[in-house]
């Protein structure tokens, strides 16, 4: 709480209280304390909103640094855009833990579309947005888990997979065939990737 006094200081002339516009005002009994001979006299205490959110200048803090699952032990949740995805009332859509980015397991959005490849391609635009959301891509995934409601979808999958992953960046990746949580669900895909360390964080722990 950030306290405003009005001072009415020994043969100082007292400052007008029209300057200032308090929230609340809580009137004290004029005089001093005993033992307070040489302190200043406090007629009204102004209460003031905390000052937060307050933006510094100059280089960020380490701690600011930090902010996105960089430090040991610091979590960061990707939360669900405005419209949702399956499943986001359950969860979070992905976290990130010292520097890696873990997805929930993402299905397509428009089940009309009944093509493996259709959904796929769906699935794999929810991927990238948010992978940019944790401020990495798909050049930078370690493993990618694909289930597919059956496994002679296999072929046509592979057809989406190879038209959207960087082939200079090829993860590890496991496929299975499994029952979805609906039948109109044909693939389910989840990727774990790398957060690339910024640079500005770099050179502090270089320090």
């Amino acid at each position: 709480m950030v306290l405003a006094a009005e001072l009415d200081l020994e043969g100082e002339e007292r400052p007008s209280s029209d300057a200032l516009a308090p929230s609340s005002t809580i009137q004290r009994k004029r005089g001093r304390p005993k033992g307070a001979k040489n302190r200043p006299r406090i007629d009204n205490v102004t209460l003031l909103p905390p000052a937060n959110n307050v933006k510094k200048r100059g280089r960020p803090t380490k701690s600011s640094l930090y902010e996105g699952g960089f430090k040991d032990g610091s979590i960061k949740r990707l939360v669900p855009s405005a419209g949702g995805l399956p499943g986001a009332a359950r969860q979070s859509q992905g976290a990130i833990s010292d520097g890696i980015v873990y997805l929930s397991a993402q299905r397509a959005s428009d089940t009309n579309v009944q093509s493996v490849f259709g959904q796929a391609t769906q699935v794999f635009k929810i991927i990238d947005g948010l992978l940019n959301q944790a401020r990495t891509d798909k050049r930078h995934i370690l493993h990618a888990q694909v289930w597919l409601s059956h496994i002679a979808y296999a072929e046509e999958f592979n057809r989406a997979w190879e038209s959207w992953i960087d082939r200079e960046y090829l993860p590890a990746r496991s496929l299975v065939e499994g029952r979805l949580i609906r039948p109109e669900y044909m693939v389910e895909v989840q990727v774990t990737a790398v957060v690339p360390r910024p640079k500005a964080l770099a050179e502090e722990e270089a320090k």
